[in-house]
């Protein structure tokens, strides 16, 4: 795991973990002092699934995002439905933002 970049996010820039293994994705989630930009196709799979439902906003579509978040947090151990932000990144990666840390700094 090592810093990928600086992003910006809402004006500061921000030191970004750059992860391309399961066990760096799991590491940088428990630490929650990054944003995590996770280089690896097959890893930000179900990010990027989850992205796409959540964009939908169909109501039949939210039990879908629950059981995408309830397994992914489940395969890593952390809790990513409240404690983090999904987006993409402007290269096309997935970036995770811990909300505690980065309250408000998600890009619309």
């Amino acid at each position: 795991m090592n810093i990928a970049m600086r992003i910006s996010l809402t004006g500061r820039n921000t030191p970004a973990l750059r992860v391309v293994t399961r066990d760096q994705l799991a590491q940088a989630l428990h630490a929650k002092t990054s944003p995590i930009i996770i280089w690896n196709s097959n890893l930000a799979a179900p990010f990027a699934r989850l992205l796409r439902v959540q964009k939908l906003q169909w109501r039949v579509f939210a039990k879908l995002a629950d059981m995408l978040i309830d397994d992914i947090s489940h395969a890593y151990g952390v809790k990513i439905g409240d404690d983090w932000s999904v987006d993409r990144h402007t290269d096309g990666e997935i970036i995770l933002l811990h909300v505690a840390v980065f309250k408000g700094t998600r890009r619309r």
